[in-house]
């Protein structure tokens, strides 16, 4: 990237849709109006004030250093719960899924299946 803004969109947008959020929701869980504005975060036409980058990590449950590229790895931000997640390579970058009990049940047979496979 050649600017710190769409650096930040970029990761900004990669994060959301990991999540399956749409900008509309972002918006909405971060005080913006419309979708728009989120629209012209992630194309890095716009600045982020400090105050909106603290709720912007917050709904996508990363740290703002992860957003501001101080780190190339997601942080979660809810680190006291137990961590209950996939991680994928994509990009260079280490993308965490945060899944349910029973997501992570079907990942984990999903690769015992894999490497029984590999094995026979």
């Amino acid at each position: 990237m050649d600017n710190l803004l769409e650096e930040l969109g970029y990761r900004i947008r990669l994060r959301r849709l990991a999540l399956g959020m749409s900008q509309e929701e972002l918006a909405q869980k971060t005080g913006y109006n419309s979708r728009s504005s989120i629209n012209k975060i992630e194309l890095g036409e716009t600045d982020l004030p400090y105050s909106k980058l603290l709720l912007v990590a917050k709904a996508l449950g990363v740290r703002p250093s992860y957003l501001i590229n101080l780190e190339n790895e997601i942080g979660l931000a809810n680190e006291d719960e137990p961590e209950r997640g996939a991680s994928l390579f994509r990009n260079g970058l280490k993308v965490t899924y945060v899944l349910t009990e029973d997501q992570l049940d079907l990942a984990e047979y999903f690769l015992e299946m894999c490497e029984s496979k590999n094995q026979g």
